[in-house]
């Protein structure tokens, strides 16, 4: 009985890890959806400063927890993520609706990626 206590408490300790960092990526992920959405509406509105300053903050929010977000997810992922914050970036700079909308859409879809990738999910195990 005791052979099998220790290695259950680490199997519960990586569990309570692993939903935490779900809980954390989804959060994460959640608030740059919200920031990249609103600056889409408002470069729809043809309000581009507002567009930049929000997609700026949603790259700085990036930024922050890149530390992080290093750790726990693969680097070619994160670059990926980088090189779409700078195109959007561009293609606001240029005034550019439908090269920014897609550009963003794709942000936004890599973003969700990161998330999804990480679930407890038979595709994702095997």
């Amino acid at each position: 009985m005791r052979r099998i206590v220790i290695p259950l408490l680490l199997l519960t300790g990586i569990c309570l890890a692993g939903s935490w960092n779900l809980t954390f990526l989804r959060g994460h992920v959640r608030s740059l959806s919200a920031l990249l959405e609103q600056a889409e509406a408002a470069a729809g509105a043809e309000d581009w400063p507002r567009a930049e300053a929000l997609t700026q903050q949603a790259q700085q929010l990036w930024q922050a927890k890149r530390s992080y977000i290093c750790i726990v997810l693969h680097q070619d992922q994160i670059e990926e993520a980088d090189a779409s914050f700078h195109s959007v970036l561009a293609f606001i700079r240029w005034q550019e609706l439908p090269e920014y909308t897609s550009s963003n859409a794709l942000l936004l879809a890599q973003l969700e990626h990161l998330w999804a990738a990480e679930l407890f999910t038979a595709e994702n195990l095997f």
